[in-house]
């Protein structure tokens, strides 16, 4: 795909901004005082978040769109791949001739680098001249050695001999001829004797000054030794510090990957209109991917951001958005929820269906998720209703009207509504699925003056949008659906449910519906207890960020076949379980608890993990609350209970129910 040099440059500019520039946000209230607040607040949020965002390098499948080496002088975007390598898009910089002052600097510099290399080069000169002197006189040395040893036995030799003819001159038994050679041997000894102290002077002189020497030079290659291995000993500190650092880059990114894939095509929009085939495209750079630092793409948060400029809420829906008053002049927001199996889907369609029917089709109809999957599953309910709308999404490349019965009905992600194929169609009916799952900083595009009509369902007590960990903390996960139920907009609870064993949804109705769910359950030929808890005392293990239980591991592994249902789903929160597990059964579907979150199977087992004094993930009761309506038949749960029992929330209220 090929992309204008005007539109890489925007999305450059983008990131570049995003990156640098950090936004300031308080805690997202509960009301909003007028339109352009809730405008002010929500640009905000979405540049708080984009900072965030791009502020460090991750891993990724899919380079297409995101930023690279935002930390340096040259960032860039990456606009294809080829083999191993990327094109990259960056910013052609105009290259100022240096001054006077910056040319003699360097000159200066360089005259001191110079010199400081023929400095080096001379001490290195001179340090191998010593080390071959010393070497040389290291041999003089021991032959010196050798000759006194030599002189010294010869002296005794001739001591000795002296010595036995002193006595017999003592005793007067000595000849001439001995007497002679006693003479002879005095003479020689004195001279030997001088001799061998001279030697010996001499020797212990030029010993002592190569001792010295030898302890200089071994002291300078000692030194350099030692600076050697702690240059290596940091390249090694270094090199572990990046390894870990990309572990945990890469656990952070493992725990969002699931979202991230499930959002990702949306978030693209329909780039094909981006195309520009016979545009000369400057500036572009052909990269080894492993010599970049790859960030998230800026093209979401752009494109969110560009959609608040669109919004003009009428007054009859104004109040009813800023602070949950209720609809004036025939205009409409409803809120539906429950959990899964409440037909949330099937009621958005049947009221549809129903608008249908009194409208014409100058009246558009925006039928949407913030996933595809949600929009399929959207399109494809409709298709029931025998409702043929345009399906809009990043894939597609043109509506053609004339191909569909209802052409004033639209599917599409939320997203997509920022596009160039949407963004000046007039939409008067919102109908949003998985609303709960939508950070309403991403919602507000929709809401334009034309918008008659409001309808949103999903469930609250699920996971909601992924945000910064500091952006939790200021509400930007928070859905516009969620605001209005709490500050106590009316909602209507789907409350009979048709997927799940009546056991498996006992606990959350109990906890999270008020006990207000009824069950239409239809039965199955699986003839097993539908909800057991395993109680097992395994021991949790930290892998970088994430954690394991082997022990949990292989129970959950016999538990597969001990079930024997094709139709068996494992999930855990925890990336390190997900991965051992398939090191122990390759064949098994496993999943963590955001990727499976809007997915159900005939049986689910959970992995809870944690087997010390914490629960971790667990302790956040949506979390578990996906976990447990996923099952139709068939939940097992594996844990510590003791552990469960020893932190307040969610599964110590579960262990307490047994």
């Amino acid at each position: 795909m090929k992309f204008s040099k005007k539109f890489l440059d925007k999305l450059l500019k983008s990131a570049v901004s995003f990156h640098n520039t950090e936004e300031e946000c308080s805690v997202l209230p509960p009301k909003f005082t007028s339109l352009q607040d809730a405008i002010n607040k929500l640009e905000r949020v979405i540049k708080f978040e984009a900072n965030k965002a791009l502020q460090n390098e991750i891993l990724v499948d899919s380079p297409i769109l995101h930023a690279i080496n935002l930390n340096t002088k040259y960032p860039g975007i990456i606009f294809d791949e080829k083999d191993k390598k990327v094109i990259v898009h960056k910013e052609k910089k105009e290259v100022k001739p240096k001054t006077e002052e910056q040319i003699a600097k360097e000159m200066e510099q360089k005259i001191l680098n110079d010199q400081k290399k023929e400095e080096n080069k001379k001490i290195r000169q001179e340090e191998r001249e010593e080390k071959k002197e010393l070497k040389q006189e290291g041999k003089e040395l021991k032959s010196m050695e050798k000759k006194l040893t030599k002189k010294e036995k010869d002296i005794d030799k001739k001591t000795k001999r002296k010595n036995r003819i002193e006595k017999k001159i003592e005793k007067n038994h000595a000849t001439e001829e001995d007497k002679q050679l006693y003479d002879d041997l005095e003479n020689d000894l004195e001279k030997t004797e001088g001799e061998y102290k001279e030697m010996e002077e001499e020797y212990e002189t030029r010993n002592n000054e190569y001792q010295k020497r030898s302890d200089d030079y071994n002291e300078i290659q000692e030194q350099r030794r030692m600076e050697k291995e702690e240059k290596i000993k940091k390249k090694e500190e270094k090199k572990l510090e990046r390894e870990e650092k990309n572990r945990i880059k890469k656990d952070k990114v493992e725990k969002k990957l699931a979202e991230e894939e499930r959002q990702y095509m949306e978030q693209l929009f329909d780039l094909q209109h981006e195309e520009i085939s016979n545009e000369d495209l400057e500036d572009m750079t052909e990269i080894d991917s492993s010599n970049i630092k790859i960030y998230e793409s800026p093209l979401p948060f752009q494109r969110h951001l560009e959609s608040l400029e669109y919004v003009d809420l009428n007054n009859n829906l104004l109040m009813t958005v800023l602070k949950g008053i209720k609809p004036q002049n025939g205009y409409n927001l409803q809120i539906f929820h429950g959990p899964p199996g409440t037909g949330k889907t099937y009621k958005l369609i049947q009221m549809l269906s129903e608008l249908l029917k009194k409208t014409n089709l100058k009246h558009k109809y925006l039928i949407c998720a913030p996933s595809n999957i949600g929009t399929l599953n959207l399109y494809n309910r409709a298709k029931s209703f025998n409702i043929h709308g345009n399906l809009i999404l990043s894939k597609t490349k043109e509506i053609n009207a004339d191909e569909v019965k209802n052409s004033n009905v639209y599917f599409s992600t939320v997203s997509m509504r920022y596009g160039n194929l949407m963004k000046d169609l007039p939409f008067h009916t919102i109908m949003m699925d998985e609303a709960a799952q939508c950070q309403e900083s991403w919602t507000w595009g929709l809401l334009r003056s034309e918008v008659k009509n409001i309808f949103l369902a999903g469930d609250p007590h699920q996971l909601p949008a992924v945000v910064s960990d500091e952006g939790n903390k200021l509400n930007h996960s928070r859905s516009l659906m969620s605001r209005l139920m709490q500050i106590g907009y009316p909602s209507k609870l789907l409350d009979v449910q048709r997927r799940m064993h009546p056991d498996i949804v006992k606990f959350s109705n109990e906890q999270y519906y008020e006990g207000k769910l009824k069950t239409e359950y239809k039965g199955s030929d699986i003839k097993l207890n539908p909800f057991e808890i395993i109680d097992i005392k395994g021991e949790e293990e930290r892998i970088g960020t994430s954690y394991q239980n082997k022990i949990e591991a292989e129970k959950v592994v016999e538990l597969v076949k001990e079930l024997d249902i094709e139709n068996t789903v494992i999930i855990s929160p925890y990336q390190a379980q997900c991965k051992l597990l398939k090191t122990l059964n390759n064949n098994l579907e496993i999943h963590t608890v955001d990727s499976f979150q809007g997915r159900e199977a005939d049986a689910i087992i959970l992995t809870t993990v944690r087997s010390d004094d914490k629960v971790g993930f667990w302790n956040d009761y949506r979390r578990l609350n996906v976990g447990l309506t996923r099952a139709r038949h068939v939940l097992r749960i594996v844990g510590n209970v003791d552990t469960w029992k020893k932190q307040d929330g969610p599964l110590k209220l579960l262990a307490e129910s047994i």
